[in-house]
């Protein structure tokens, strides 16, 4: 029965993504936005998954920033000047995390904090460029508009 229910318990973490018997180191990083990043997305370098985003919570001092709690494994070198990006995965727009590895050559210890930054997303950068073009085109709109009243009136 005991042997079951740990069976039971490991298989459970097992499918969120967390593996009890893997040593991982923990790091944190702090956001206002999180842009619906959730716990148990991948922790991505180099296009190669080296953790998992264990858990976010709001920071305690109720600035209604957010600190995502990062398990990434213990062989991978994070460096002091590493910045954590939270990026959208696929075109579905799917969230999940990246490390910039960093030039500096000491390590981040296990519970410090990475430098944290949001990446836009492919939707985002669409918007910024089709921002501009849609208002030069109303003014346009509205421009041929005066012209064919006034070429009407003639």
């Amino acid at each position: 029965m005991t042997a079951a229910l740990a069976a039971l318990i490991w298989g459970l973490n097992y499918l969120k993504g967390k593996d009890i018997f893997t040593s991982r180191n923990r790091y944190y990083a702090v956001y206002r936005n999180v842009d619906g990043l959730v716990s148990s997305n991948p922790v991505f370098m180099n296009g190669y998954r080296i953790g998992i985003v264990n858990s976010i919570d709001f920071m305690p001092d109720k600035s209604g920033n957010l600190v995502v709690t990062l398990l990434i494994d213990n062989d991978v070198f994070v460096s002091k000047n590493s910045v954590a990006k939270i990026f959208s995965s696929d075109l579905i727009g799917t969230k999940a995390m990246r490390i910039d590895l960093g030039t500096d050559l000491v390590p981040l210890q296990d519970e410090d904090t990475i430098h944290a930054e949001l990446e836009f997303s492919l939707a985002q950068q669409v918007g910024k460029q089709v921002g501009p073009i849609k208002d030069k085109t109303e003014r346009l709109i509205v421009t041929m508009d005066s012209l064919a009243a006034m070429l009407y009136n003639l």
